[in-house]
């Protein structure tokens, strides 16, 4: 036996195909039985547009099939597979049953896993070829293999995956999904709601990527043992949790102490606890940009934050700026912190000095009698050539200073007095 194709005109009306199955409204009906094949059944198949196929045959079909194909018959399936895939769901059932057949028509069209048995959908060789060609494929394998780790592993493995395209199946698979959120925790805004429900699913996500909480569940958003231990590992995530946790001083503590500037999703409340805010500035000085006034005027808390990041100085009290000690350990960690301090502290040589030490740009915000400041600007174009911009004009024409500016930076020379722009070996030195 072999097989052979028909292919008839309808009337807009359910027909039934060879293998079981109402299709209707469809303009052509396609079977194929094991009856000797005849000459014309390419030809016909390769005449018919495929978005006038029928081809809703019946899926698994339960009735019982015929002995399965012999190598001249399996030959002959394959051959009609290559000239149209969309054939295979019109096969008899032993057909599709074939291991030889699906495999030769999943790798044409990954979806045909749909119209194979039981039995193939839950092959792994069938299946792991299904999904190399089409990632949505995996809707069809058996649950067992749903969860096979090769198998996910191939689908989210695919250049540019990204579970936004990815099927209604795929999306609750907790496998594929905890793979890729492991990956891309942003992902979890794709997942299933089942999955964005999930304590382990959301959990994964969030370590990856903390703003990936936004698309949790409000039920897991509101789980205080959850929601301590995601902040706890995870930037940004108290920002998602609800508002009662945020004002809850034991999930902000633990926020805090991972990453400070979390402080701006506390309450209000929790933004004039002394220790609580002691915890966030220890972490990032930033975090004093959202402490109460009461704190931001507090010396031993902006000590602390300035000591972590110099530039915190810019949220201090007046008064603090204005506090040498205060401003010296800014300046000492952050040169640039100089900018935010009490004028009277920009002409204090001493503390001046150590800006530009640490960074000589910071030279811009000294007073103008330090700008031309010998001292003061050699320590800063030795630190940073580009410094030479703010220096005084006269220091600008300072030969021993420009040619140090433009040995440490090049481009220093934009800055150099015209006096000297013509300087052989500050040309030379320039043009490296």
């Amino acid at each position: 036996m072999s097989l052979s194709l028909s292919s008839k005109q309808t009337l807009n009306k359910p027909v039934v195909n060879q293998v079981g199955g109402n299709a209707p409204l469809l303009t052509k009906e396609v079977s194929l039985t094991r009856e000797k094949v005849t000459s014309s059944a390419l030809s016909v198949i390769s005449s018919i547009p495929l978005d006038e196929l029928n081809l809703t045959p019946e899926v698994n079909t339960s009735k019982s099939m015929n002995k399965s194909p012999d190598l001249h018959e399996r030959q002959e399936a394959i051959a009609l597979l290559q000239k149209n895939a969309k054939i295979f769901g019109c096969l008899p059932p032993e057909f599709r049953a074939d291991e030889e057949i699906a495999f030769a028509a999943v790798n044409l069209d990954g979806k045909a896993l749909k119209y194979t048995s039981k039995e193939l959908q839950a092959n792994q060789r069938v299946v792991l070829a299904a999904v190399k060609q089409n990632s949505d494929a995996i809707e069809y394998a058996s649950k067992e293999l749903q969860g096979d780790e090769e198998v996910v592993l191939t689908v989210i493995n695919k250049p540019n995956f990204s579970l936004w395209a990815a099927s209604e199946s795929l999306k609750g698979n907790k496998v594929a999904v905890l793979k890729v959120v492991a990956k891309n925790g942003l992902d979890l805004r794709y997942a299933s709601k089942e999955l964005q429900a999930d304590p382990e699913v959301v959990h994964t996500a969030s370590i990856q990527n903390g703003l990936s909480f936004e698309y949790a569940n409000p039920k897991l958003r509101e789980d205080e043992q959850l929601v301590t231990d995601v902040v706890r590992q995870c930037p940004f995530a108290l920002k998602y949790a609800s508002k009662e946790l945020q004002a809850h001083r034991g999930v902000v503590l633990a926020a805090v102490s991972n990453l400070g500037t979390d402080l701006c999703y506390a309450s209000s409340e929790l933004q004039a606890d002394k220790d609580l805010v002691f915890a966030a500035v220890r972490t990032h000085g930033h975090a004093l940009e959202r402490a109460s006034a009461e704190l931001q005027a507090d010396r031993d808390v902006v000590l602390a934050a300035v000591k972590k990041h110099g530039g915190a100085l810019k949220y201090a009290s007046a008064k603090l700026r204005a506090d040498r000690d205060v401003v010296l350990a800014a300046v000492t960690e952050d040169g640039l912190a100089l900018e935010y301090a009490a004028d009277e502290l920009k002409a204090d040589r001493e503390l001046v000095y150590a800006a530009v030490s640490k960074n000589g740009e910071a030279l811009e915000y000294a007073a103008d009698e330090l700008k031309a400041d010998r001292e003061i600007v050699l320590a800063a174009v030795r630190q940073n050539g580009y410094a030479l911009r703010y220096a005084s004009a006269k220091l600008r024409a300072d030969r021993e200073i420009a040619l140090l500016a433009v040995t440490q930076y090049r481009n220093a020379y934009n800055f150099v007095d015209v006096s000297l722009q013509k300087d052989e070996e500050i040309l030379r030195i320039a043009k490296r």
